[in-house]
């Protein structure tokens, strides 16, 4: 059985990341906070709390989920209505794949904060280094995963022939890696107290203790935050994207290797920049503002002033694009909310 289709249109990011699981603030209109693809990572009450107050630290409170309607209220804006009892924060109970409404204790309180939006490393990289053929970034971002020999040395010397995750395979099939490229420093560890922790600033993230031996074909995966290690779930390893085949080189959990802070506060940095990059934000309207949907209203002819006397033809192309189909839903809304049915009044004289 396939899950049902949300009532709501996806985002890129969401579509990409094929979710099927919604979180939505409790506010008027509401906006996605978060979104997850269960088929790859499922979620409880609990695990949500547990991630969100590690990330978001200070700013976090207590909240509960509970299953809601998403209702169309204008062109790609939505508002929720409950529609079955609140689950507690603490279940741990699997969440069925559908659209929740994010809860606060404090009535006051409409929604969270999460962290700025953020991008996997690896396409982060692909958008600087446009940003620096355009002439928009002095530096070249090309080789910012490349680790330097010297640390290289180090890494081979302690992990041998070791793959953090595979265990051990042949040489020719490893590489060393950065756990959090130094060039993502400040990405990896947005608030003051994870960059004391970390100690922080890119150069002191080129250590041996931020890169690690591991199987060549999990590399671009690992960069691209494709999966994670949960430290604080026994080392569970997360997925996040999918990986193909490379998915089946992976254990459920990390093997044991020596203690060793500094490598966990790497590996730290690494699983909340992969729950802040597939599971936060995406919501619709990040990626067609107001005014986006206002000048294409114009544009079509039904724009705020306009009489409708000059909308453009139903065979314009435009109208088939997903912005033209949900404006024209809406100017349907809008008309039938403005017809004045009435009564009949002479039948309701009789009945009367």
């Amino acid at each position: 059985m396939t899950d049902p289709r949300p009532s709501h249109i996806l985002s890129s990011i969401s579509s990409k990341l094929q979710r099927d699981t919604f979180i939505w603030s409790n506010t008027y209109p509401s906006h996605l906070i978060i979104g997850i693809n269960q088929r790859l990572t499922p979620v409880s009450s609990a695990l949500i709390k547990r991630w969100t107050q590690d990330i978001m630290q200070a700013s976090w409170k207590e909240f509960h989920l509970c299953p809601v309607e998403v209702r169309t209220c204008g062109v790609l804006t939505y508002g929720i209505l409950p529609t079955g009892p609140e689950i507690p924060m603490l279940s741990t109970d699997a969440l069925p794949p559908g659209d929740y409404g994010w809860y606060f204790a404090e009535p006051k309180k409409k929604s969270p904060i999460l962290m700025v939006e953020m991008q996997s490393f690896k396409a982060t990289q692909s958008t600087h280094i446009q940003d620096f053929l355009n002439g928009r970034r002095l530096t070249d971002p090309q080789d910012i995963f490349d680790v330097p020999p010297s640390i290289q040395t180090q890494v081979f010397q302690r992990d041998e022939n070791c793959c953090l995750f595979t265990g051990s395979v042949p040489r020719e099939l490893t590489k060393v890696t950065w756990i959090v490229p130094p060039y993502f420093a400040w990405m990896a560890f947005p608030t003051s107290s994870q960059r004391e922790t970390a100690g922080l600033s890119s150069r002191e993230l080129e250590k041996s203790s931020n890169a690690v031996l591991m199987h060549k074909q999990l590399i671009p995966f690992f960069n691209d935050n494709a999966f994670s290690v949960d430290i604080d779930d026994n080392y569970h390893i997360v997925i996040f994207r999918e990986m193909g085949s490379a998915r089946s080189l992976l254990p459920t959990h990390m093997p044991p290797r020596e203690h060793d802070p500094q490598f966990e506060t790497f590996l730290r940095a690494h699983f909340h920049s992969s729950i802040r990059s597939t599971i936060f934000h995406g919501d619709i309207r990040n990626e067609y503002s107001t005014s986006t949907i206002l000048r294409m209203m114009e544009e079509l002819g039904v724009g705020v002033e306009d009489d409708g006397d000059d909308v453009a033809p139903m065979d314009d192309p435009r109208w088939q694009t997903m912005l033209g189909k949900e404006i024209w839903e809406e100017v349907i809304r809008w008309r039938i909310a403005n017809t004045d049915i009435g009564y009949d009044s002479e039948e309701y004289d009789e009945e009367g």
